[in-house]
């Protein structure tokens, strides 16, 4: 991961841990990191940390919707 890609998947980080403040940063920082992993070799590279963003969301959406009464990010 080249340094910018490094800084953005860890403020998209930081964002989504405002976003899920019940999951522990270090969670929301792997599922972050995995969501880059498994789109890193894509084709569309321009692209790529939005559908990390949106993969990672989703991956959190996922977990939370675990708790019946727990608001979805946006």
């Amino acid at each position: 991961m080249a340094v910018h890609e490094a800084d953005t998947t860890e403020h998209i980080s930081r964002t989504l841990s405002a976003l899920y403040p019940t999951v522990a940063p270090a969670a929301v920082r792997r599922v972050v990191e995995d969501a880059y992993q498994e789109l890193h070799g894509s084709r569309v590279t321009a692209y790529l940390l939005i559908l990390v963003e949106r993969r990672a969301k989703a991956v959190l959406d996922q977990k939370r919707s675990d708790t019946p009464d727990a608001p979805r990010a946006h």
